[in-house]
């Protein structure tokens, strides 16, 4: 592991439009999704706490109190 990966991991994540899923323009999902499946991928390089730590802060800056929880991870 090295810092390089967390420090792509963190930035991925921050650029993630977290709610692409409910995007009706499709070009918009597919870049989402595809974005996220890169995230996923970092994320098995990374000790899990990094990872969901660092996902779950974008989710708290990103995202209002009424939909955080539906996309933290645990």
């Amino acid at each position: 592991m090295t810092n390089t990966k967390i420090e792509l991991f963190e930035e991925l994540c921050k650029a993630h439009d977290i709610t692409y899923s409910y995007s009706d323009d499709h070009s918009a999902w597919q870049k989402g999704h595809d974005e996220y499946a890169k995230i996923m991928e970092l994320s098995e390089d990374i000790p899990q706490y990094i990872a969901m730590t660092i996902w779950n802060r974008c989710v708290f800056e990103k995202l209002s109190e009424d939909f955080i929880e539906e996309f933290l991870w645990k």
